[in-house]
């Protein structure tokens, strides 16, 4: 948990903002899965400078993939 994923990126895609000075460091902890999605993001295949933030990230979807089915 607590990794970000594309479905998180794409699903989200009516919050997204710009990020005016967007990061260039190397990320050398991220997984596999978040470092492609940092390459993706870093080089504008969702579009320039794309900036997700948490606190908009909409609670229904993550209580539905965190609370357990039942």
């Amino acid at each position: 948990m607590g990794s970000f994923s594309w479905p998180l990126t794409l699903e989200h895609r009516d919050v997204w903002g710009s990020e005016p000075t967007p990061s260039t460091a190397a990320l050398t902890r991220l997984t596999g899965e978040e470092s492609a999605l940092y390459q993706a993001l870093g080089n504008g295949t969702f579009g320039p400078a794309v900036r997700l933030e948490q606190e908009l990230i909409r609670w229904d979807w993550t209580l539905e993939r965190l609370l357990p089915a039942g």
